[in-house]
C-alpha cells in the first residue's frame, strides 16, 4: 500500500514537472516564433525606410533642377541677381515674367523688353563691368543684338559703297572684328546648350571633364582665347553651377536602388532550416535576398534552448504574400528653353541686326521624379512565419518519448507608422505646371513653344513648382521666392550698388531651394503634424537632421559653403549577382528617354541615351565600384544630403521648413510619459513594428483593427 502511494507520489510528480516544463517549452516556441516574426518585419521597415528616403531624394534632386533652371540659368538677364524687378517684369500675381531687352528697332529703344513667361538658360562669357551686377554680360539680357558697326557707320556719316582705300581698310577691319563676334556669338549658345544638358544628363562627378569640353570648345573658335581673359572665371562658375550627377543619371541610379529594395520586399516565401541558412550565407550573391529570412531564422535559433531542442530539425515557414507592392515610377514631361545666340549668315557691316539672339525649346520626356507603391489589392507588407521545433527525446525532465517531440507556432508582425512617397492619387499634379498657354510670345518672329505648330495652341510644360500650400501664387517663378535665392547667392561691397555672385553661396542657396517646403507637409515621408502644440513637445526626427554632425562639419574657412553631411544607408542598386550594369541602365533608358527629341542642334535620342549609358557606367566602374561617389556613396551603400542642415530663416514668407519638429516622419503613440509629471506626443523614426493576430494575417495583413493607425498608408 505504501509503496502504491510513493509511486502514485512520483508519477503525479513527473507528470505535474513533465507538463510545467512541456508547457515553458511551448512559450518557448512561441517567443521564438514572436521574435523571428518581429525580426522580419523590422527588416521590411529599414527597407521601406530606405525606399522613403529615396524617394523623397528623387524629389529633391527634382528641385535642384528647377532651381538651376528658373534661377542660375537666367543670373544674366537685367536686374536679375539685383532682386530689383521692374514693374513690368512680374505679372499680377507676382510671378516673374523672364523678360529680355528687345533691340531690334531702329532707332533702338534700350529700356523696351519682351516677356518670355519662361525660363531661358543663359550663362555670361564675359563679365560686364558697365551691367548693373559687373558681371552681367550684355548678350544674355537681349533678344536681338543690333550691328554696332552699322551704328557707328551712320553715326560718323560713313556710307557703305561710295568707295575709298580709307573706307575700304576701315570695312575690312569691321569684317575681321565681325568675324570673331560671330564665332564668339555662336559660342555663347554652345555653353547655354552644354549648362541645360549637363544638368539633365551629366554622368560623372568629376569638373576636369566639364574643363576638357570648355578646352575644346574655346580651341574651336578663332581668337576666343584672347577675348577670354576671364576664362577662369568662367570655368570655375560653369563647375560650380553644373556640379554633381545630372537629374536623369542621378535620378536613374536611385530608382535602381528603389526598384532593387522592392524586390527584396517582394521574395517569394521560404521554408528555412539550418541547412538552408547555411547556404544562403556562404553564398553573398543570395545573401542580400533573403536577408530578412535570415536574421528572422537567427533570431528564432537565438529563442531556443539549445540543450532542450534539436535545433538541427527547426523549420521556419514563411506565411506572407509572395509579392505585395507595385513600384510605379512618377515621371515628368517637361519642356526647357536656352537662349540662342545665331551668328550673322553675313558679315556685311551694313547689316541692320548682328547676333540675333533666339529662344530655343529643349523638351526633357520621361524625367524619374519619385516612385507610387502601390498594393496589390488585398495585401499589405506583413511578415509571418510557422516555426517547428522539435525537442529532443530527454530534453526535458522524465521526459517518457523516445523520439523528438514536434511543438509549433505561429506569429505575425508588420511595419506600420510612415509613409514611403506621395500620398497623392494624381501625384504628378504637384510637381509641375502644365500647359501654359503661350501663343503670345513671339521671338524673331516664332512662337517659342512648338515653333510653326499652331494647331497644338503652343502650349508647353513649363517646369514650375508650388511651394506653401497656403498661398498658390508661391512658387519657383514668384519674384520673393527668386529674390530670396538672389539674397543668398550674392554679396554687396560696402560702399557700393553693386551685387556680386558668390560661388560659394550659389551653392548655399542651391541648398535651401531643396530644402523641404510646407506643400510637401502629408505628402511624401513627412507626415501632418499632430493635434497637440507643437512647442511643448518633443520629438526624435529622422536622420534629416542631425546635430553632432552638422557641428562637426562647421571647420571649413569663414564664409565659405560646407556641404551639408550626408546620411548613408544600405540600398544596392542591384542584387547581387545581376550586375549587368550596362543592360540594366539601357533599359531603364529605354523607358525613361522613349519617344521624339526635337531640338535644333541635331542631337537625337539615340545620342542622349548613348552618352548617358557611357558616362553613368564610368560613374559606376570608376566611382561607385572603387573610391566612391558623391557623398561617398557606393554600389551597396546611397547617401542622402541632410536637407535641414544651417538653414537660414525664410522670413515673412513660408519657403521652405527649418526645424525638425516641422518634418515629422513617424507616427508615435498618443500618451508617453516626459519627464516626471509631463505626458506629450513623442514620434518615432521611420517605420514602427508591430504584431497583428491570426486574423490579420489571414486577411493578408491587410486589414488593421485600431484606428489609430488609418490614416497612415504605406
Amino acid at each position: 500500500m505504501v509503496a502504491i502511494l510513493i509511486l502514485t507520489l512520483i508519477l503525479f510528480f513527473t507528470f505535474t514537472v513533465n507538463t510545467g516544463l512541456l508547457i515553458h517549452a511551448k512559450i518557448s516556441v512561441q517567443a521564438a516564433a514572436d521574435a523571428a516574426a518581429y525580426s522580419g518585419a523590422a527588416t521590411q521597415g529599414r527597407w521601406l525606410n530606405a525606399i522613403s528616403f529615396l524617394n523623397y531624394d528623387m524629389r529633391r534632386q527634382y528641385k535642384k533642377f528647377l532651381f538651376r533652371n528658373a534661377f542660375v540659368g537666367n543670373m544674366g538677364s537685367p536686374d536679375f541677381l539685383s532682386g530689383s524687378f521692374a514693374q513690368g517684369d512680374v505679372d499680377a500675381d507676382g510671378r516673374y515674367l523672364f523678360p529680355k531687352f528687345d533691340r531690334s528697332g531702329s532707332p533702338v529703344d534700350y529700356k523696351k523688353t519682351i516677356n518670355l513667361r519662361v525660363p531661358a538658360v543663359c550663362m555670361p562669357m564675359f563679365p560686364n563691368p558697365n551691367g548693373p551686377s559687373g558681371k552681367n554680360e550684355d548678350n544674355c539680357m537681349a533678344i536681338n543684338q543690333r550691328n554696332t558697326t552699322q551704328d557707328v557707320l551712320q553715326q560718323v556719316g560713313i556710307l557703305a559703297g561710295t568707295g575709298g582705300s580709307i573706307l575700304d581698310t576701315y570695312l575690312d577691319a569691321s569684317r575681321s572684328i565681325m568675324a570673331l563676334q560671330n564665332e564668339l556669338c555662336k559660342a555663347q549658345g554652345l555653353i547655354n546648350q552644354f549648362v541645360l544638358l549637363t544638368w539633365a544628363f551629366r554622368g560623372d562627378s568629376d569638373n576636369q571633364e566639364i574643363n576638357r569640353i570648355l578646352d575644346r570648345l574655346y580651341t574651336s573658335i578663332p581668337g576666343a582665347s584672347q577675348q577670354l581673359q576671364d576664362r577662369s572665371r568662367l570655368n570655375r562658375i560653369i563647375a560650380e553651377v553644373t556640379k554633381g550627377l545630372g537629374l536623369y543619371p542621378k535620378n536613374i541610379f536611385t530608382l535602381m536602388r528603389i526598384q532593387t529594395l522592392v524586390e527584396f520586399l517582394n521574395t517569394t516565401p521560404q521554408t528555412v532550416n539550418p541547412d538552408q541558412l547555411e547556404a544562403w550565407e556562404r553564398a553573398t550573391d543570395t545573401a542580400d535576398t533573403h536577408e530578412h529570412s535570415i536574421l528572422a531564422f537567427r533570431s528564432a535559433l537565438s529563442n531556443l534552448n539549445h540543450s532542450v531542442f534539436d535545433v538541427s530539425k527547426t523549420e521556419m515557414q514563411e506565411l506572407h504574400q509572395a509579392k505585395t507592392l507595385d513600384a510605379q515610377t512618377v515621371e515628368a514631361d517637361i519642356d526647357t528653353f536656352i537662349q540662342v545666340m545665331i551668328p550673322s549668315a553675313t558679315l556685311n557691316p551694313s547689316a541692320a541686326t548682328f547676333c540675333n539672339a533666339s529662344i530655343h525649346q529643349i523638351p526633357l520626356r520621361g524625367i524619374p521624379v519619385g516612385v507610387k507603391l502601390n498594393r496589390r489589392p488585398g495585401t499589405n507588407v506583413v511578415y509571418g512565419v510557422k516555426l517547428r521545433a522539435f525537442v529532443k527525446p530527454r530534453g526535458l525532465f522524465f521526459a517518457p518519448w523516445n523520439e523528438p517531440l514536434e511543438l509549433s507556432a505561429y506569429a505575425a508582425a508588420k511595419p506600420f507608422g510612415s509613409r514611403t512617397g506621395p500620398s497623392d492619387l494624381n501625384p504628378e499634379a504637384e510637381l509641375y505646371e502644365k500647359e501654359v498657354d503661350l501663343s503670345s510670345v513671339v521671338v524673331n518672329g516664332e512662337h517659342i513653344c512648338n515653333p510653326g505648330a499652331v494647331a497644338l495652341g503652343h502650349k508647353c510644360n513649363v517646369p514650375n513648382m508650388k511651394v506653401d500650400p497656403s498661398d498658390s501664387k508661391l512658387t519657383f517663378f514668384h519674384q520673393d521666392f527668386l529674390k530670396k535665392m538672389a539674397e543668398l547667392s550674392t554679396s554687396r561691397p560696402a560702399g557700393t550698388n553693386k551685387v556680386i555672385l558668390d560661388d560659394s553661396k550659389l551653392q548655399t542657396a542651391q541648398h535651401h531651394a531643396m530644402a523641404p517646403n510646407p506643400i510637401e507637409v502629408g505628402r511624401y515621408n513627412i507626415l501632418p503634424p499632430p493635434p497637440e502644440n507643437l512647442d511643448s513637445l518633443k520629438y526624435e526626427f529622422i536622420p534629416y537632421f542631425d546635430k553632432e554632425t552638422a557641428q562637426s562639419q562647421q571647420t571649413g574657412p569663414q564664409g565659405t559653403y560646407q556641404a551639408p553631411p550626408a546620411y548613408r544607408f544600405y540600398a544596392p542598386i542591384f542584387k547581387k549577382g545581376s550586375e549587368d550594369v550596362n543592360g540594366i541602365i539601357q533599359k531603364v533608358l529605354d523607358k525613361t528617354l522613349d519617344g521624339a527629341f526635337p531640338n535644333q542642334f541635331g542631337i537625337t535620342l539615340n545620342d542622349v541615351k548613348e552618352q548617358t549609358k557611357i558616362a553613368m557606367n564610368n560613374y559606376y566602374l570608376n566611382k561607385l565600384k572603387s573610391t566612391g561617389g558623391d557623398d561617398n556613396e557606393t554600389e551597396t551603400f546611397a547617401a542622402v544630403q541632410l536637407p535641414l542642415y544651417k538653414l537660414t530663416p525664410p522670413g515673412s514668407k513660408k519657403f521652405w521648413l527649418q526645424t525638425d519638429k516641422e518634418v515629422l516622419s513617424s507616427w508615435g503613440p498618443d500618451h508617453v510619459k516626459i519627464g516626471k509629471t509631463q505626458w506629450g506626443y513623442r514620434p518615432r523614426f521611420g517605420y514602427s513594428v508591430r504584431f497583428v493576430g491570426l486574423q490579420d494575417l489571414l486577411a493578408e495583413g491587410l486589414q488593421d483593427v485600431s484606428e489609430e493607425f488609418d490614416q497612415v498608408g504605406h
